[in-house]
């Protein structure tokens, strides 16, 4: 696996913040796994890491998948698949696909992580995401 954040500290309100590595996906990838991993602390609302995915070199995002945390330490699996046929319009958002879901069918070149949290977390409150990328 691929580590995508490593002990990102949320202290303070986020909002729409790019955190950790913006990384290459090979041509080759059919696939994403993320494993998303909150160490609460204390303090803090919401927590939620939208991963996100280029088709154009980085001038444009699109997310492919929205962990939601609250007050709560927990680890969350998605996985998106590039050989789901995408069979009805999606409309490209950035920081508000729905809460623990992802999109499968659209894996760029490029995949970043942004994070959005409300409230004050703090005793050490931290964000792991780590990738695995399938190819055929």
């Amino acid at each position: 696996m691929t580590t995508l954040l490593n002990s990102h500290a949320i202290t303070t309100a986020q909002s729409l913040a790019t955190v950790g590595s913006v990384l290459s996906v090979p041509a080759d990838c059919t696939s994403l796994t993320i494993e998303s991993s909150l160490t609460y602390g204390s303090g803090g609302t919401s927590a939620k890491a939208y991963v996100q995915t280029s088709l154009d070199g980085g001038s444009n995002f699109i997310d492919i998948m929205c962990f939601a945390f609250t007050t709560t330490g927990l680890r969350k699996v998605l996985n998106v698949t590039r050989s789901t046929a995408v069979t009805a319009d999606v409309i490209p958002t950035v920081g508000s696909i729905t809460d623990d879901t992802s999109i499968s069918g659209i894996i760029g070149d490029i995949i970043r992580i942004q994070v959005v949290t409300t409230g004050t977390y703090a005793g050490s409150t931290t964000l792991d995401m780590f990738v695995q990328m399938g190819s055929s």
